[in-house]
């Protein structure tokens, strides 16, 4: 193969239906790594969260971008991390929450849905604090935060500093979250 692509200039990957480059992979493969540390912290050290291998997040234990788990208890969210240079709060303000938004927000439902888990939206605008993001049914976690409406129904959206204000999360006793 020659040309550009031949010399190994040129790194690109079809990713759903996007090309994505090295640069865009990589900093995409960051913000899951940071994303990774802030659930990490909220959750404790007696779960595991790891990344999900891109070519895994399609199963019914592996959706999603992260994988928090713990022998014998079940998360009951499953998580997706997104940021992308031209996201910006401001853009939740338009209707539908931005194209951005609501194309992400379609995402995480969908993954969510193929492992029987709650979605989990974690977005990290370029030079802005990670927000965090949930359809509406899970508004008791929120406490003050924004309403978003999108094609898939109402988000809620906050910062996650004041998504984990209540501390660290810790499954209830009751039976259904175990496994």
């Amino acid at each position: 193969m020659g040309g550009v692509a031949g010399a190994g200039l040129l790194d690109q990957r079809v990713v759903g239906a996007v090309v994505m480059g090295k640069p865009s992979r990589d900093k995409g493969k960051r913000r899951e790594q940071q994303a990774a540390a802030l659930v990490r912290e909220w959750v404790g050290p007696e779960w595991d969260v790891s990344r999900n291998a891109r070519n895994a997040q399609k199963g019914p234990h592996t959706a999603g971008d992260l994988c928090v788990e713990r022998a014998g208890h079940w998360f009951p969210y499953c998580i997706e991390v997104k940021g992308h240079a031209s996201f910006c709060p401001s853009l939740l303000w338009r209707p539908g929450g931005g194209f951005l938004f609501s194309k992400w927000a379609a995402q995480a439902l969908e993954q969510a849905d193929s492992c029987g888990r709650e979605a989990l939206l974690m977005m990290k605008p370029d030079r802005r604090p990670w927000l965090v993001a949930a359809p509406f049914y899970e508004s008791a976690r929120f406490g003050l935060c924004m309403t978003v409406e999108t094609e898939c129904g109402p988000w809620l959206v906050t910062t996650w500093e004041r998504f984990t204000e209540l501390g660290r999360w810790s499954p209830p006793k009751e039976e259904r979250w175990r496994r």
